[in-house]
């Protein structure tokens, strides 16, 4: 996708098939997009494929070390020549930080005093990636990639129920978006997390009359504006 000129091309792979399946997650390093596990039905995968953005060839990549087990919906990012793993469904929820280091494509493990969790919403600032949801407690989960500590953030203000899964989250400027998720009501609030002051606030916004308009949503008992409910998006911030 061409965010700027909103223009979709199919890009042709060739190579290596990767099997049908859902929950697998993904990051890039320079023009290769990795991709990592998830599973299809009963049997969860932990292989790693490697996609060149350029010519569209598909690799399988051979790894060493700790090994993350077979799962689904981790989370995933990289930093310089590292990709991080954390979390996931594996049959449980396994809390170890993974790092591959793709000089060499060696894994390491590193314990964790945090529970993991699956279907995370989560992005990448600087050296952190930040996650909400998927737990009975609130607080931000932060992951140092400089440190490979995990750790829990204590936030104030109105925060999403902490129980939604499969949300969307994206940054921009100083501040955390948290879009959709799964959930019992159909329409939900835009939250916003400002990421200097730890504060979750309710970013209100309005349709704008032309592609959106009031009937494509709902107005909640305090007349704001609520979108319907989505869950396992994608969601992107280009600034205009």
């Amino acid at each position: 996708l061409d965010a700027n000129q909103r223009i979709w091309t199919n890009l042709q792979t060739n190579g290596v098939s990767i099997s049908p399946r859902t929950g697998s997650r993904a990051t890039f390093i320079g023009n290769t997009l990795f991709v990592f596990g998830g599973s299809h039905e009963s049997t969860f995968y932990n292989d790693l494929y490697t996609i060149n953005l350029s010519t569209g060839i598909t690799q399988l990549i051979q790894t060493t070390g700790e090994q993350p087990t077979p799962r689904t919906s981790p989370i995933m990012s990289s930093r310089g020549n590292e990709i991080f793993l954390w979390g996931g469904y594996d049959g449980t929820c396994p809390s170890e930080l993974y790092v591959l280091d793709t000089t060499n494509f060696e894994w390491k493990s590193y314990p964790q005093d945090i529970s993991g969790r699956t279907h995370v919403a989560f992005t990448t600032v600087d050296q952190y990636i930040y996650a909400y949801g998927s737990s009975k407690t609130g607080g931000l989960l932060a992951i140092d990639m400089d440190k490979k500590i995990v750790s829990l953030i204590p936030t104030t203000g109105p925060e999403p129920q902490a129980m939604i899964t499969d949300a969307a989250m994206v940054h921009f400027d100083k501040y955390l978006m948290f879009i959709g998720g799964k959930a019992s009501t159909t329409s939900t609030l835009m939250y916003s997390l400002d990421l200097e002051k730890m504060r979750w606030f309710v970013f209100h916004i309005l349709p704008d009359g032309s592609t959106v308009s009031a009937v494509d949503g709902t107005i909640s008992d305090l007349g704001l504006f609520m979108l319907p409910r989505i869950s396992s998006l994608g969601v992107i911030y280009i600034e205009s």
